[in-house]
């Protein structure tokens, strides 16, 4: 998954310490991502090394299958939540819906306290240039306060801390 060049990197920079537990967070991907949530949620652990640890970022999602479904048995759509909590911005909360058929990746961030007027702005001209640059369309909304916020699944409590 990381590339042989990535690979011989890290042993040649003596952290084969680090590719041993990547390669470990690997494995039990698909062991999670196999395992229903209710509501036909599932979960998923993406592995990140930063500052020299490893954190396990868990990503919430659901697949649907509709209408606009296509012949090769492409799902319709693809929902997933990211709860981050992050040492200056506080708790974030991503929710994404994803719809093949039209291309399309609406995302709607949540946050404790409101970003300002103009860092909405920037951020919504830079979400549309990702977008086009995979030839997708959508759109950004930012919602504040946590009655806005979505739980996927109340008995299992999965976080994510660094210092942004």
């Amino acid at each position: 998954w990381l590339g042989g060049k990535a690979v011989d990197a890290l042993r040649r920079s003596g952290r084969g310490d680090v590719l041993s537990r990547f390669s470990q967070e690997m494995s039990g991907l698909s062991r999670a991502a196999s395992e229903p949530m209710g509501q036909d949620w599932k979960a998923l652990s993406l592995p990140l090394y930063w500052q020299n640890q490893m954190f396990k970022i868990p990503i919430y999602y659901r697949q649907d299958q509709d209408s606009r479904s296509g012949q090769n048995g492409e799902k319709g759509s693809t929902r997933f939540v990211i709860n981050l909590d992050l040492s200056r911005m506080g708790k974030i909360q991503m929710d994404a819906l994803f719809l093949n058929g039209a291309k399309r990746f609406d995302l709607i961030l949540r946050t404790e306290q409101a970003f300002s007027k103009a860092m909405e702005h920037e951020m919504r001209g830079l979400f549309t240039e990702a977008l086009e640059e995979v030839s997708l369309s959508g759109g950004l909304i930012f919602q504040t306060g946590a009655d806005k916020w979505v739980t996927v699944q109340a008995d299992k409590a999965y976080s994510f801390s660094a210092n942004y």
